[in-house]
Formats: C-alpha cells, structure tokens, sequence
C-alpha cells in the first residue's frame, strides 16, 4: 500500500465520518462522553528482532500503574468517535452501532520534526469491531478486535563534522483483541478488567543499509481499569 493511497483513504475517513456524526448531532439527540484510564495490569512481552543474519529475542514481564491506555469517546445516536491521545502514535476510531454491536475506521496521522535535527511520523489506517453482551445485571461482556496497518519513517542526525544522517522507512501490521469484563460500580462509573492481546509485524529498511525485521507480542492482564460518563 503506498503511502498516498494511505493518505486518500484517511482524507475519505475524516470527511465522511465526523460529517455523519454531526448530522446525527442536529438530529436532535445529545452526545454522551466516556473517558476511560488503565490503572494496573500484568503484561507478558515478547519481541523477536531479525537483521537478516542473526535473531535475538527479548522476554519481558511485570505490573504496571497507571499504563497510560487513555481513551476519550463520544456517542451521538448510533455514531460513536474514539480519541486515543499519545505523544506519538495517536489515532482516532469512527464507527457506528447496529443491535449490540459496532464497527468501524481508524486513523493516524502523526509526524514530529525537529529544525536541522531528527524527523520521524507514523501513519496509519485500519478497521475495529466490537460486540458486547449482558451476563448479568451486574457484568457485561465486551469483545474487540482491530488490525491495522501502518506506515512511517525517521531521520536521525548524530552530531559530528560533518553531521551523520541515517533515514529508514517504517512499514507493517498489528492486530489488537480483548475480551473484558464490565461492572457498574455507581451511576456513571464502571469497573473493567479482562485480558488483551497485540501482535506487531515491523519492517525497519534502512536506506543504503539492512532491513531490520521486528515481532512484538503482548498479552496483557488488565486487573483495574475505570469509565467515567460525563
């Protein structure tokens, strides 16, 4: 996939989208917000990296507080729009529900340049979709799943005379799923937990060098998360 096909498709996505979810808005129907805040879980990594000659591979595990996973989202009617904000890698869901299910786009666009210095963006499109299903009055089983595909590259410049620039280009795919568990602790405040999963193929060409091959693996034990309606 070129990169400006990639760019035409995310130009569709962010004018049809948010278009049907003003339209749902002058419809009369109020919006409702959710901001959602990982706040400890347990994840399992593995990251393979191969250079053409040799593999090394890298386990890593352990708690984290307070992950950073914040997810801020808007529900007009049917239409519902997912902000997920990073320092670098950001990307915004548009989507629409039928029965107990939704699914939709996502899209990222994110770039960083310093003046006479480094240059590095991540673009990327992708789809999700999402079933949830009432086990109780007290628990609601939620499913998710999203691939996507990305695009990118970096310019790093290392001091010197003259100054050293390495240029790579960023290419590859990841699949996201959960399976969560949601429990209504008070009006407006729920309590989640469950387990995630994500798989990241990377291919880092370095231009007039290797071409790096990355596999990254998360499972992730999500022991408290919280939403907040506001």
């Amino acid at each position: 996939m070129s990169r400006n096909l990639l760019l035409n498709m995310a130009a569709g996505v962010c004018i049809l989208m948010p278009a049907s979810f003003v339209a749902a808005e002058e419809g009369g129907e109020p919006a409702s917000l959710r901001l959602s805040h990982g706040v400890w879980r347990y994840d399992m990594n593995t990251l393979e990296e191969d250079n053409g000659t040799t593999t090394t591979k890298t386990e890593s595990s352990g708690f984290t507080t307070f992950p950073g996973d914040v997810e801020l989202a808007a529900f007009v009617g049917e239409y519902s729009v997912y902000i997920y904000p990073q320092d670098m890698g950001g990307n915004v869901l548009f989507g629409k529900a039928f029965d107990n299910q939704e699914a939709g786009l996502s899209l990222g666009i994110n770039s960083r340049s310093v003046k006479d210095g480094d240059e590095s963006s991540e673009n990327s499109i992708g789809g999700y979709y999402f079933y949830s299903r009432p086990l109780s009055n007290k628990v609601t089983f939620e499913f998710d799943i999203s691939p996507t595909y990305f695009m990118g590259s970096e310019k790093n410049t290392t001091g010197g005379t003259p100054p050293t620039t390495q240029e790579a280009d960023i290419s590859g795919y990841s699949l996201y799923l959960d399976l969560l568990g949601v429990v209504p602790i008070a009006k407006n405040f729920e309590y989640v937990f469950g387990i995630d999963y994500t798989y990241t193929k990377t291919d880092i060409k370095v231009k007039g060098g290797t071409t790096l091959k990355n596999t990254d693996t998360n499972l992730g034990l999500i022991l408290a998360k919280f939403r907040f309606f506001i």
